[in-house]
């Protein structure tokens, strides 16, 4: 599953530089599929049980459908 192993890459690279995933305070996915928005949701409430931070969701273009890609995550997260 693509988002879980987004996630997990994710939470590494934020504590690499001193911060975590619960200091996100701004996420931004995109999904290949709508279809696909349940099982992103239920991984995202997995990692985000409580208070998951505000985002926005959109649908990959086509050039990244291409590549394979099937989520785009991006965050914003304080030190």
């Amino acid at each position: 599953l693509q988002v879980r192993q987004c996630m997990a890459n994710l939470k590494e690279r934020l504590e690499e530089v001193g911060s975590s995933l619960d200091k996100i305070v701004w996420a931004n996915w995109s999904l290949r599929d709508q279809t696909e928005y349940e099982t992103f949701n239920d991984e995202w409430a997995r990692w985000f049980p409580i208070d998951p931070p505000v985002g926005q969701g959109t649908i990959l273009p086509p050039v990244q459908r291409r590549a394979g890609f099937r989520v785009s995550l991006g965050v914003i997260a304080q030190l």
